[in-house]
């Protein structure tokens, strides 16, 4: 399971239809998102077995630049940083700040520039590439003081069931909160656990 958005959703009719007196269409918020540059948020991953992964990610949409910091408890009720990778037009270096040191990787292959893009399997780009059409309305509610409206939507890609809940700002019309959940095509994988992200406001 992965848990959590911020950013921008919205259009067609699936989406208006089901948020009557919103004002906030799925089709229009997906648009707003794809015309973001960059996006920060918090990452709270379950994987199967119950292991949770926290991350702070930063990432270009136009996937040359990407900042992902690795979260664990500090002993005293907070947060520190236990490791970063930081990709940036095809090289990666890894940052370990207990132990000072770091590593760099090139993927160019000696090019120059080469093109990045998101992976299609990344919450971001799987989000913006679903079937508006399909969205279903959850209603709005109140979520930190500001008025929310929820969608949910479902789509199959890579021999896995995706659904997607997410929650916008109906003031803003983009999205606070992003909730998606794999599970294996029982045709395809048998037995296997479903994992889940969360992706909040940084």
């Amino acid at each position: 399971t992965i848990g959590g958005v911020w950013g921008l959703l919205g259009d067609g009719g699936a989406g208006r239809r089901g948020s009557e007196g919103s004002g906030v269409a799925f089709g229009e918020v997906l648009g707003r998102l794809r015309q973001v540059k960059t996006v920060t948020y918090r990452q709270v991953t379950t994987l199967p077995g119950g292991q949770v992964v926290v991350t702070r990610e930063t990432v270009e949409m136009a996937g040359k630049y990407s900042r992902t910091e690795m979260l664990g408890p500090d002993g005293q009720g907070g947060e520190r940083v236990r490791g970063v990778a930081i990709y940036n037009q095809g090289r990666m270096l890894n940052l370990d700040p207990e132990r000072k040191v770091g590593t760099l990787t090139d993927y160019t292959n000696g090019g120059k520039d080469v093109p990045h893009r998101l992976s299609e399997t990344h919450t971001l780009e799987g989000l913006i590439n679903v079937n508006t059409q399909d969205a279903k309305a959850l209603g709005e509610r109140m979520e930190g003081g500001k008025k929310v409206v929820g969608y949910e939507v479902e789509k199959k890609d890579f021999g896995n069931e995706e659904k997607y809940v997410v929650w916008v700002d109906a003031g803003t019309k983009l999205p606070v909160r992003v909730v998606e959940t794999i599970r294996p095509l029982p045709e395809d994988i048998v037995g296997m656990v479903p994992a889940t992200r969360a992706v909040g406001g940084a």
